[in-house]
């Protein structure tokens, strides 16, 4: 994964490229402020097994090799990322999206999801597939 940093000059200059990490999938990719520090940090799946998702931690010095940290692993290939405040504490999480289907629950098919909070605060919901249709 890299990025790609704007010269003073964008049509005439050279667009020098920095590597941020390697082994990350194209599928989940998310960019937004994870742990609060107003930088940017990157949010991907890992290439292995496409299951673990990491955040890397921009260290705001325009440097390559950022700090990766594990958020947890899905059920299955992961999709689809996004950085969103779910539960209005006024704090992006982290929310994750799994490419094969859904689990059947009854009549309602629901697409398997990691939620987790920031950092400090993390808590996981992910699809059980034993569980009960609510009424």
């Amino acid at each position: 994964m890299w990025y790609l940093r704007i010269p003073d000059s964008p049509v005439t200059g050279t667009w020098p490229s920095v590597k941020i990490a390697s082994g990350t999938t194209e599928d989940v990719l998310a960019v937004g402020d994870v742990n609060g520090d107003g930088l940017d940090d990157i949010v991907a799946s890992d290439m292995v097994n496409g299951k673990t998702i990491y955040w890397y931690q921009n260290p705001g010095t325009g440097a390559g090799n950022w700090t990766r940290r594990t958020v947890g692993d899905v059920t299955d290939w992961a999709d689809r990322v996004e950085l969103v405040d779910i539960n209005g504490d006024g704090r992006r999480d982290i929310v994750v999206s799994v490419e094969k289907g859904g689990c059947n629950r009854g009549r309602d098919v629901l697409v398997p999801v990691l939620w987790t909070r920031r950092p400090g605060v993390d808590e996981a919901l992910d699809c059980d597939p034993g569980a009960q249709p609510t009424p």
